[in-house]
C-alpha cells in the first residue's frame, strides 16, 4: 500500500473506530471479587468463567481493587475489555506486573471508563491490534521504570478528560509494530517519563486536540517514524539523536504547538509535510536546534511533500530555530524541499569551525521570512540555487541579517533569488566588522546567471559600522522603483567586484549635499578586481526619474564618503556604465575622499565633492 492509500485508510479509522465504543460480543466474563486478585483465578469471575479470545471481560464491580496480570500466561486474554465504567463505585484497576519477566495481556479492544485505571510496568506487554479508549476520567499509568513495556500494535484514543501518565524514570517504547498505529490524544499524556518511537520503518501517528507533557519524545533508533497531526500542544522536549533516517512528519493540515525544545543531530527529516494540499503550521515558544555533527548526515527541515502535494509549512512562535553545522558538509539539505516554507520565528544558521558549512534547498523552493530575523552567521552559506526559481522573500518587518555569512543564488535578468521589502517593509542587515557576501552560486553557470537581489520600495539596508558587503557577480536592487526610500544608513563598506551591479538614488543633487537631501549614500565604495585586470566598470541602475540637474536626461547618482581603489591593479581604469532606465552619460558617482588610487584612473563622471559638502551618517 502506498502512503497516500495508507493515509486514507488510517483517516477512515479515525472517523469510525475512534468515534465508536468497543462493541459487546455475544459472550462475556464478569469480575466479581471486590477484594481484587489474579486474572487467571476462575473463582474471581462470575460462574467461574475465565475470559478467552472469544469472550469479553467486564471489570466494573463496585469497590476499589486491583486485578493482577503476571507472567506470559496464554490464559491472560480476552476479546474486548471493559474497565471501570461510569456506573461503578470506587476505583477498578488492571495491573500488568513488572515483577515478572514478560507479563502479557492479550486482547483486541479496551474501554477504560471514568472509574478505571490500567497500570503496567517494565517488561509488561499488551498484545493485540485493536483500539484502546481512555474515556473522561480514565487513566493509563506506565510505572516502575525501565524502557521495556508497551502496547504492541493497539491504536489508542485518549478522550478529553482522559489521561496517559508515564512516571519518572520510565520510558514508554512504541515500536516494532506490524502496522501503522494511531494515538489520538484529545486528553493528555503527562508525567516525567519519556516516549520513544522506533524502529525499522514502523510508524506512530499522534494526533488530536490535547496536550503531550512528558519529559521527552525521542526518536532514537533506526528508521523510526513519528507523524504529528491535528492541533496538539507538545510541552515536551523532542529529541532525534543516535538515529539514522528517523523522521518527524506533519500530516496534512496539522497545526501543532511545540513548546518543548527540539534537538536533532543525526540524519533524518524534521517537520516534513506528509501530504500536500493544505497548510501545516508549527508554533511554540522554545528553541528548535538542528545540529549536524557527522559528514553526510543530511539533516532536513521544511516542506517535503509526497504524491504531488501542494501545501506549505509555517514555523511560527517566539522561540529560536537554531541550525548548526558542526562539520563542513556540503551535502546538507536543511531547508528542503519543493513547497513553501514560511519562517515566522527567529532563525540562526551557523557553523562551529572555520570551514564553511552549506545549506542548499532542493527544487524550486520558496522561503518566506515574515516578521522575524533570519541570521546567516559566520562562515555559513545559504544557497538558493537548486531550482531555477528558488527564492527568499523578506517582508512584514522581517530581517535578513548577514554576519560574515554568504547568500548565494542563480537568478537571471528575468528572475531573482532575494526579494527584500516588496509589498511591506523588509531589512537587509549587515552585522559586525567582517565581510558578508552576496554572490553567484556557481562559476559553471552560463554568463547570464548571477545572484539577483530585488530591494523593493519598502526595503531598508542597514549596515553596521565597519561592516563590509561584498557583491560578487551580483545584481543588487534590480526592479527598485524608489531607491530614496531605502533608509540606507551611511555606515560600513560596499565592495563591488566585476560583473556586479548596484542601484543608485534616482536623483542627482550635485556636489553640495547634506543629510537633509541625501536619500542614498554609503560610507565607502570599494572596487576590487583580480590581479592583471586593466579596467573596472561601475554600472548604476535606475528605474527612471525626472531630470534634476538640467541636462535633459534621467538622472542616477551614488554618493559615497570614501572611494577606495586599493583592490584594483595600479594600471586599472574605472568607468561608469548605464544600467536599466539610465541614459548613457546621465549618471554620477560623488565621493568625498579617494584612497588607494588617483583621480587619473577615473572617468569624468566620478566627481569629487566640494570640501564644504557635509555627507554624514543618516540615523
Amino acid at each position: 500500500m502506498n502512503r497516500k492509500s495508507l493515509l486514507a485508510s488510517v483517516a477512515a479509522v479515525a472517523l469510525t473506530a475512534f468515534m465508536t465504543p468497543c462493541p459487546a460480543s455475544a459472550q462475556s466474563a464478569t469480575w466479581i471479587n471486590a477484594s481484587g486478585g489474579s486474572w487467571n483465578t476462575a473463582a474471581n469471575w462470575q460462574d467461574g468463567i475465565l475470559p478467552d479470545a472469544a469472550t469479553d471481560a467486564a471489570i466494573n464491580a463496585d469497590g476499589s481493587y486491583s486485578v493482577s496480570v503476571a507472567g506470559n500466561n496464554p490464559l491472560s486474554r480476552a476479546k474486548d475489555v471493559f474497565l471501570g465504567t461510569t456506573s461503578s463505585d470506587g476505583l477498578q484497576k488492571i495491573a500488568v506486573s513488572s515483577a515478572t519477566q514478560n507479563s502479557t495481556l492479550f486482547f483486541d479492544n479496551m474501554t477504560i471508563g471514568s472509574r478505571g485505571v490500567f497500570e503496567y510496568g517494565n517488561n509488561s506487554f499488551m498484545m493485540g491490534t485493536g483500539l484502546v479508549i481512555v474515556a473522561d476520567g480514565g487513566v493509563i499509568n506506565r510505572n516502575n521504570g525501565g524502557s521495556q513495556g508497551s502496547f504492541h500494535a493497539h491504536d489508542i484514543w485518549v478522550q478529553q478528560g482522559g489521561k496517559w501518565t508515564i512516571d519518572t524514570g520510565t520510558s514508554q517504547t512504541i515500536g516494532n509494530q506490524t502496522k501503522t498505529v494511531v494515538h489520538v490524544i484529545d486528553g493528555e499524556i503527562d508525567g516525567d517519563g519519556a516516549m520513544e518511537f522506533n524502529n525499522n520503518g514502523s510508524v506512530t501517528w499522534l494526533r488530536g486536540s490535547g496536550r503531550i507533557a512528558v519529559s521527552k519524545l525521542a526518536l532514537n533508533d533506526w528508521n523510526g517514524n513519528l507523524w504529528l497531526g491535528g492541533t496538539l500542544t507538545i510541552d515536551s522536549s523532542i529529541v532525534l539523536t543516535n538515529a539514522n533516517n528517523a523522521n518527524l512528519t506533519l500530516t496534512n493540515g496539522a497545526a501543532i504547538t511545540v513548546n518543548g525544545p527540539y534537538w536533532q543531530n543525526k540524519s533524518g527529516f524534521f517537520l516534513r509535510l506528509f501530504e500536500g494540499g493544505t497548510a501545516a503550521t508549527v508554533t511554540g515558544t522554545n528553541a528548535i536546534c538542528l545540529v549536524s555533527d557527522t559528514a553526510g548526515s543530511n539533516i532536513r527541515i521544511g516542506g517535503f511533500k509526497q504524491n504531488g502535494g501542494t501545501g506549505s509549512l509555517t514555523l511560527a512562535g517566539s522561540g529560536t530555530l537554531d541550525i548548526c553545522q558542526k562539520l563542513s558538509d556540503t551535502s546538507i539539505n536543511v531547508l528542503s524541499h519543493l513547497v513553501p516554507l514560511n519562517l515566522q520565528r527567529d532563525t540562526r544558521l551557523w557553523t562551529t569551525i572555520e570551514n564553511p558549512a552549506f545549506m542548499h534547498p532542493e527544487g524550486n523552493f520558496t522561503l518566506n521570512v515574515s516578521g522575524s530575523t533570519l541570521l546567516v552567521d559566520t562562515n555559513f552559506v545559504l544557497r538558493m540555487h537548486r531550482g531555477a526559481n528558488s527564492k527568499l522573500f523578506v517582508t512584514n518587518n522581517a530581517v535578513l541579517a548577514l554576519r560574515s555569512g554568504v547568500f548565494e543564488g542563480n537568478g537571471t535578468a528575468t528572475d531573482y533569488n532575494l526579494d527584500v521589502g516588496s509589498g511591506s517593509k523588509g531589512t537587509l542587515a549587515i552585522l559586525g566588522v567582517g565581510t558578508s557576501v552576496l554572490r553567484r552560486s556557481a562559476s559553471t553557470l552560463p554568463a547570464n546567471y548571477a545572484l539577483t537581489a530585488r530591494l523593493g520600495a519598502n526595503a531598508v539596508v542597514d549596515p553596521s559600522a565597519g561592516s563590509i558587503l561584498s557583491l560578487r557577480d551580483c545584481r543588487l536592487a534590480v526592479a527598485m522603483t524608489t531607491p530614496a526610500s531605502w533608509g540606507w544608513k551611511i555606515r560600513g563598506t560596499i565592495e563591488l567586484q566585476p560583473d556586479s551591479f548596484m542601484e543608485a538614488m534616482s536623483t542627482d543633487l550635485g556636489r553640495s549635499v547634506n543629510v537633509v537631501n541625501v536619500g542614498f549614500g554609503i560610507a565607502e565604495l570599494r572596487l576590487a578586481a583580480p590581479s592583471g585586470t586593466t579596467t573596472a566598470t561601475v554600472s548604476l541602475w535606475n528605474a527612471g526619474a525626472a531630470d534634476n540637474d538640467g541636462d535633459s536626461a534621467t538622472d542616477a547618482a551614488l554618493y559615497v564618503k570614501t572611494l577606495d581603489l586599493s583592490g584594483l591593479p595600479a594600471v586599472a581604469t574605472v568607468s561608469l556604465a548605464a544600467g536599466n532606465g539610465v541614459t548613457a552619460g546621465a549618471q554620477r558617482v560623488y565621493y568625498a575622499k579617494l584612497v588607494g588610487g588617483t583621480a587619473a584612473q577615473l572617468d569624468a563622471r566620478f566627481v569629487a565633492l566640494a570640501p564644504t559638502a557635509t555627507l554624514i551618517a543618516i540615523r
